[in-house]
């Protein structure tokens, strides 16, 4: 237990998908865990309605209810909203509202990027209005946007023309991105920030998949570490940590996301938060930092702690195995009915964490982006044949029912399974 903590009460604003780690680490410490928002989550037992972007509410519920900090989970858009209320009121915030609209927008990052000698892919200035020669193919995203709502790939001006629409009515701001689309495999790489020091915390390679044809990709699996990692760090970790310390982010987990077409990187997308695939698990399992806990413990005291806390994986286990695996169950569109196979997934000696996003009787959304991601597993492995033998349990094992008794899991290609393989 950590004195400085007991007794203190926390805001828990997003972060309900790992909410089992948020209980565990409050009731080592004696912190009582609050929540609210438009819907908020009945796992807590103290909540309120109060939508966690309304400034005016927001301070007014802080100052009522005794507040002693604010956990801000993964939710870009109350992200955004909370470094705003929470500076107001002079409570820790892991960043400030200038940093994070300088990293969120995709054109503002890339332009940072630029600056510090890191590749981007190459843009296209086109729009409707001024329409410019393009190299087919193209994607087509909002400058503002997440989980890969918005995007497509777009093979003519026929389909530019529609991506561009779509992409507009996705952003807040309007702004849209068209980018050449690089031929390339994708990879997310991780530094954990502590008082202002950067620490690099893994480099995954990224297995994506596509929903439906001409959507954008979401994940389909990571595995770490990467087999780039070595040749990745020699050519940029450097100039990485230059470009974070140039904006003075001092505390939290950030990550990018980088293709690469097997010589060169073209670096995309930053994401300062916890990520939707939850590499927390991989962090903790090589790196030994617990993220959840240095930021709920940073939100109570405003002091940056990287170790000393205990470990966020849940269960027993080692850490001998060399690689961990993050693989996602996709489903198609609907309402669930029947979840089979969770916790039989769970007591797997090799499975490390598993993480539903929905459960019977949530509707999962039709996007064609990373809402329909159901779950995510993480599991640790050392040959092809323990990777292989687990993708199969998780096939064979795991059921979502809709309520018309049909399948919902889009089950993964053998030619994605073949590529996941043939590298590991």
């Amino acid at each position: 237990m950590f004195d400085e903590l007991k007794g203190k009460r926390l805001l828990v604003l997003g972060g309900t998908a790992w909410a089992d780690i948020l209980f565990v680490f409050a009731a080592e410490n004696d912190i009582q865990l609050v929540t609210t928002g438009k819907n908020p989550n009945k796992m807590f037992k103290e909540y309120y309605f109060v939508d966690s972007t309304d400034h005016e509410g927001m301070k007014n519920l802080i100052k009522e209810k005794n507040i002693d900090g604010v956990y801000v989970g993964s939710h870009e858009g109350v992200i955004r909203q909370a470094t705003q209320y929470l500076a107001e009121l002079g409570l820790p915030c892991y960043c400030t509202l200038q940093q994070w609209d300088t990293l969120m927008n995709k054109r503002k990052f890339k332009e940072l990027c630029q600056k510090f000698d890191i590749p981007v892919a190459p843009k296209y200035n086109w729009s409707p209005d001024s329409p410019c020669e393009i190299q087919f193919p193209v994607i087509v995203k909002p400058a503002d946007g997440c989980a890969s709502v918005g995007i497509k790939i777009c093979h003519n001006e026929t389909e530019l023309k529609e991506g561009y629409q779509l992409a507009y009515d996705h952003s807040d701001s309007h702004e849209v991105l068209i980018e050449k689309l690089v031929n390339n495999s994708g990879m997310d790489v991780f530094f954990q920030i502590t008082n202002s020091q950067i620490e690099f915390c893994g480099l995954g390679d990224k297995y994506p998949v596509q929903l439906a044809e001409g959507a954008g990709s979401v994940a389909g699996a990571r595995i770490l570490p990467s087999i780039y990692t070595e040749d990745f760090r020699a050519r940029f970790e450097d100039k990485i940590k230059a470009m974070f310390s140039s904006v003075n982010l001092t505390q939290g987990l950030i990550w990018m996301e980088v293709f690469h077409d097997g010589n060169d990187y073209y670096f995309n997308e930053v994401g300062y938060r916890p990520n939707g695939s939850l590499t927390i698990i991989a962090i903790d399992y090589f790196y030994g930092i617990n993220t959840v806990a240095a930021d709920m413990y940073f939100a109570l005291t405003g002091k940056g702690k990287a170790k000393g806390f205990n470990s966020l994986i849940l269960k027993p286990h080692s850490n001998d195995k060399k690689k961990v695996c993050e693989y996602w169950i996709a489903c198609h569109s609907g309402t669930i009915k029947e979840i089979q196979g969770i916790d039989e997934l769970r007591a797997q000696p090799n499975v490390l964490a598993v993480f539903p996003k929905y459960a019977v009787e949530s509707t999962i959304p039709h996007t064609n982006g990373f809402a329909q991601n159901f779950c995510v597993v993480h599991f640790a492995y050392d040959t092809t044949s323990e990777l292989k033998e687990v993708i199969n349990y998780i096939k064979s094992t795991v059921k979502v029912i809709d309520i018309f008794d049909h399948d919902m899991i889009i089950h993964k290609t053998g030619d994605f399974i073949r590529a996941l393989l043939m590298d590991n």
